[in-house]
């Protein structure tokens, strides 16, 4: 089966299996955790992760809380099976570990116990990487998925997957449930941030003890190691193509001043520091702003309706508009252009439309535009050798913090 199919099939049934308190799969809302496993029989594994998982919360919720001491019992199977809403199989096997472990003692017909320090052995422990995404199932979380499930693949590391659906605080309960889950270290996609969010970011003060590697929308304040790319130069790279292609009024689509997006804050940069070196003004108008209220790439085919098909309305009327726009991703510019087209509009003759990220809905578009080629893949699988390496002491310090910044280069298509 597919890595991108898998996703979607373990993702309508973990709720059903581990979930605490489960929900409609599909609900926009939901904070929804996945396991992806690493070997083509992911759906023996996937058993395993449950039973596993099982294990690492009930140790979680009864021993490491102090909710039960040595001797004490634990709640019987039907009782367990209602609180982490699985199986009894499941729980039972779950048990079983614990046993093997030498956390729990069983007792026939009477139920588990909590051994006594003398009899606990040190336990196995299942390696696993976290792997937290903004954004669930789009080309930039696969991308990301594929270089940390290769990374996890080749250093015998299973990978817990989760989806925080552009919502700040469900982050913050994602990675404490990886912690609780026993993971070595989280790889994480961040939210953006509104500015509030960014002054006061649990990512500062919480988890300081555990490994955590951020991917793309992450700042230097964080103090966190990070895989970033250099949206600033591709910024000013796709801004230096639309110049000497004659375009001396570009407008730059961006997001609203109270959410902040690193990677097309760069871009921005870029983009100013492009049009001062060649001399040309830029106009307060032509920074067209986008008003998600969580995130720029949540909802763009609203977001052109609303804010960028009225700057377009009046094209035929004035000679005195944007020749070229710098969208924040492919969709945005797809939409833009479709506007574009039904107004009338030649594209890409009378105005061209730049993108970003180079995203599958993109490669077949006619009429096609350019846009850039950042390596998600090979961003997940250094932020999973970065954070294996911080987790276990390796070549890398956990103390210490690590920036790579990776290239972005322009990819043209031709028209």
């Amino acid at each position: 089966m597919p890595l991108f199919l898998q996703y979607i099939f373990l993702e309508k049934i973990i709720h059903i299996l581990i979930d605490k308190q489960p929900r409609p799969w599909y609900t926009p809302s939901v904070v929804r955790t996945r396991v992806v496993t690493t070997q083509a029989r992911w759906y023996t594994r996937l058993n395993e992760s449950v039973k596993l998982r099982v294990a690492n919360l009930i140790i979680a919720d009864y021993v490491n809380s102090g909710q039960l001491k040595a001797g004490d019992k634990l709640p019987t199977v039907r009782e367990l099976k209602e609180i982490y809403k699985t199986s009894d199989t499941t729980v039972q096997h779950a048990l079983n570990i614990l046993e093997m472990w030498g956390i729990v003692k069983k007792r026939h017909g009477s139920g588990s116990y909590i051994s006594e320090p003398d009899s606990v052995h040190s336990a196995p422990r299942t390696k696993m990487i976290g792997c937290i995404s903004s954004f669930g199932d789009n080309d930039i979380a696969i991308h990301i998925y594929e270089g940390i499930e290769d990374v996890c693949r080749k250093n015998g590391y299973h990978m817990i997957v989760a989806s925080t659906q552009d919502d700040y605080d469900a982050e913050q309960e994602q990675i404490k449930r990886m912690v609780d889950m026993g993971c070595q270290a989280v790889v994480l996609y961040p939210v953006p941030r509104t500015a509030e969010q960014l002054r006061n970011d649990y990512l500062k003060t919480s988890f300081r003890d555990f490994t955590i590697v951020l991917i793309d929308n992450a700042y230097p304040e964080h103090r966190i190691s990070q895989v970033v790319f250099d949206n600033r130069q591709a910024g000013r790279d796709m801004t230096e193509m639309l110049i000497k292609e004659g375009h001396r009024r570009i407008a730059f689509m961006m997001q609203d001043s109270n959410l902040q997006v690193r990677s097309v804050e760069d871009r921005y940069r870029g983009f100013r520091e492009a049009l001062r070196e060649h001399g040309i003004e830029f106009r307060d108008e032509d920074r067209w702003v986008l008003s998600a209220a969580k995130s720029i790439y949540s909802s763009p085919q609203d977001d052109v309706q609303k804010n960028i098909k009225p700057k377009l309305m009046n094209w035929h009327e004035s000679k005195d508009h944007p020749t070229a726009a710098v969208a924040v991703e492919d969709r945005t510019a797809i939409y833009t252009i479709n506007i574009a087209q039904e107004l009338g509009i030649d594209v890409p003759e009378q105005f061209k439309v730049v993108g970003f990220d180079n995203l599958s809905i993109a490669r077949l578009f006619k009429p096609s535009f350019p846009t850039t080629a950042p390596d998600f893949t090979r961003a997940g699988a250094l932020a999973a050798e970065m954070a294996i390496e911080q987790a276990t002491g390796g070549d890398l310090s956990r103390s210490s913090v690590y920036i790579n910044m990776l290239p972005v280069p322009i990819r043209r298509r031709k028209a």
